[in-house]
């Protein structure tokens, strides 16, 4: 793979990468990616492969926490939790002080989904996938939200990692150490954004 199918921005430091993170999350604190029919639609699509009420939900990099407020709209999930590595992360309800590329603390862990959008913000794609996949209760759902912001053009110092459209199922598959296998690929949102030129959600499930 060159860099038109694959971008991994370099850090001087696992610091510089906080401290870019942290202002870039200060700088858009309440801009918010997700759309409430999306993260509806995805629901109920996880509901038709056997996802039952009552779960629970974890969000990777929720910034001000507005997909942990859509999921809990659903009515589905008895709790949803959000992550974020900007202390930043205090000012919300139900928002954990946490770097994605760690496991998540025992009194969290094994949720039935997880859900991210900020994949692109890793440096270690990688060892983000690999705890995402530990984490999650077998049978469980992950869910990586994609876009053409999401590929390597979108790429830089804050969205450190892009990945081509094609190669997103591959990639996670492998870098779960085939603790995931891919299930389906939802391309029919319904809310598309003016500024992408397309959304999509590629949901894997953890093997039993």
């Amino acid at each position: 793979m060159d860099t038109t199918d694959i971008f991994l921005h370099t850090y001087s430091s696992y610091e510089e990468y906080v401290a870019v993170q942290t202002e870039g999350n200060r700088r858009k604190l309440h801009n918010v990616w997700a759309r409430r029919e999306n993260l509806h639609y995805m629901v109920n699509k996880l509901v038709e492969r056997g996802l039952d009420s009552d779960s629970f939900a974890v969000c990777h990099g929720t910034r001000n926490g507005a997909e942990i407020s859509m999921l809990t709209e659903t009515g589905l999930f008895k709790t949803v939790i959000g992550t974020e590595i900007a202390e930043t992360a205090l000012q919300f309800r139900n928002t954990l002080h946490h770097d994605f590329h760690t496991p998540l603390p025992a009194p969290i862990s094994q949720p039935d989904v997880i859900y991210s959008n900020s994949l692109d913000h890793a440096h270690d794609p990688v060892q983000a996938i690999w705890a995402w996949a530990g984490d999650l209760k077998p049978s469980g759902f992950l869910v990586i939200e994609h876009s053409d912001r999401h590929e390597p053009s979108g790429a830089g110092p804050l969205d450190p990692f892009g990945l081509r459209r094609d190669l997103v199922s591959d990639f996670v598959e492998t870098s779960s150490r085939k603790l995931l296998t891919f299930e389906v690929e939802l391309t029919c949102l319904p809310s598309c954004r003016p500024d992408p030129g397309y959304i999509t959600m590629f949901v894997f499930r953890a093997c039993s």
